[in-house]
């Protein structure tokens, strides 16, 4: 009896569980399609209060700004610049419409690249310099050029994307000539060129320094944005190690800074680093004392390690190696640096007090 009573609840448990499963393939498969819709609409006054719907382009997943490095004074919240971002259209299409016929090397270069990524096949780099060569002798406007690489940069990599970006550079250099900062025309330029992070990601400083030229020029005169761009125009120069001009150009936008009145502490203390490293490159150590030993005698400062170092070679190269010794005992107990690191400064010390003798 006992035994017949669980087979039966046991008959009776899988029918109910078989029933469950049933009406459960039933709702998933024929309930209405506004229940079943993840994307369906939904009225804002149905949302809690003060939020709303987000309308996010998947593409904006994509980014091709670069917001650290470009985040210089007069510091401000680089995201804005994407508020009014769009989508490139697809290259080859664009191509075909602009070049209408004309150029057809370079048509033909990128229809067997947009057959071979629709295979999967992505450009190699020995690929790229045939490209260079078609781009160098183009016809197309900025807008062509930068569009396509800000398309191809997404599809295709950087490599491939740097080669139509350094040719719309070239290209905004012509169109922007005569051309005044409340012009249309340069507003366009303006909102295209930030969006070339890929130069970032490659180390092409000489482009980016080109850049920043056209955004130095474009923006009013000791605007924000104008100062902003010549402060990266002087890092891009350093990397390049072009060491006069870089501290010409940091001390020339200081200089605006100080007239415009509108820098923030932190700020200042950027500008102080920047004007302090790159004087010190570019060998100007009377210069760039005062600035390094402002950051240096901060520890909180995330540049105070560096700006030490860098201070330590300064005072040597301006005769005041026993100041130098202070500071590199300073140095020593602050950041325990490794001994060839000691032994370097040391020398560098050593060097300069043997010639005041």
């Amino acid at each position: 009896m006992r035994a017949g009573r669980r087979q039966i609840w046991l008959a009776a448990s899988v029918a109910g569980g078989v029933l469950m499963l049933a009406l459960g393939v039933w709702a998933l498969f024929f309930r209405s399609d506004s229940s079943r819709s993840i994307r369906r609409s939904v009225p804002i006054a149905s949302l809690p209060a003060g939020r709303r719907p987000a309308d996010l382009k998947v593409a904006l997943l994509f980014d091709c700004y670069e917001h650290a490095l470009e985040n210089v004074p007069p510091r401000w919240d680089t995201s804005s610049r994407q508020r009014n971002w769009k989508a490139p259209p697809p290259p080859l299409p664009l191509l075909k419409s602009a070049l209408n016929g004309s150029e057809p090397k370079l048509l033909s270069w990128m229809q067997t690249w947009d057959e071979d990524l629709r295979k999967g096949i992505q450009t190699v780099p020995q690929e790229l310099p045939e490209l260079e060569g078609l781009l160098r002798e183009t016809a197309l406007p900025f807008d062509v050029l930068f569009k396509v690489g800000l398309a191809v940069s997404f599809l295709d990599g950087d490599a491939h994307a740097a080669c139509w970006f350094r040719a719309a550079v070239g290209r905004a250099e012509q169109e922007c000539k005569g051309i005044a900062p409340s012009d249309p025309r340069a507003q366009s330029l303006l909102q295209a060129l930030p969006q070339m992070a890929v130069l970032w990601r490659l180390g092409d400083y000489a482009a980016l320094e080109r850049r920043f030229t056209l955004e130095r020029t474009l923006y009013p005169p000791s605007s924000a944005d104008s100062r902003r761009a010549g402060h990266m125009r002087a890092e891009t120069r350093y990397y390049q190690y072009k060491f006069q001009e870089a501290a010409d150009e940091i001390d020339s936008v200081a200089d605006e800074n100080s007239r415009c009145g509108d820098l923030s502490a932190s700020d200042w203390r950027e500008v102080h680093w920047v004007q302090g490293l790159l004087s010190c490159y570019a060998r100007r150590d009377a210069a760039a004392i005062p600035h390094l030993k402002l950051i240096a005698a901060d520890q909180t400062d995330g540049h105070s390690r560096q700006a030490a170092a860098n201070l330590i070679v300064s005072l040597s190269r301006a005769r005041r190696t026993a100041e130098a010794e202070t500071w590199l005992r300073t140095y020593v107990a602050r950041y325990r640096p490794a001994s060839d690191e000691i032994k370097r400064l040391l020398d560098t010390i050593g060097e300069y007090k043997n010639a005041n003798n």
